[in-house]
């Protein structure tokens, strides 16, 4: 994808957000700011890795492993009292963020 970095972090977020807001708030009872602030932080990380996914990884590749990471900063942020996720939940969380269609 060309563009530049707020380009790139503004198309990573309109991928986070909605899937960790039906994810996250329907299925973990997160409130919807909770959620907001966790895809702002996804973004930023998937923004950060994706020139170095891009070169080590081929597109179907890269779609998993942005769900990967999402999955685990989902994880990262379950740790904490402020944020509620279970492991139970992360397969079908980075399973939707993977198969999004957005390994471009």
């Amino acid at each position: 994808m060309r563009g530049g970095v707020g380009g790139r972090f503004a198309f990573e977020y309109t991928l986070v957000f909605p899937i960790s807001l039906l994810m996250l708030t329907l299925f973990d009872s997160n409130a919807w700011w909770k959620v907001f602030l966790f895809a702002l932080a996804a973004a930023a990380v998937n923004t950060a890795a994706a020139p170095k996914m891009s070169a080590l990884l081929r597109p179907t590749g890269i779609a998993f492993g942005r769900g990967v990471v999402d999955a685990v900063l989902a994880f990262l942020f379950g740790l904490t009292p402020f944020f509620s996720y279970y492991l139970g939940y992360s397969a079908r969380f980075y399973s939707a963020l993977g198969f999004d269609g957005s390994h471009t």
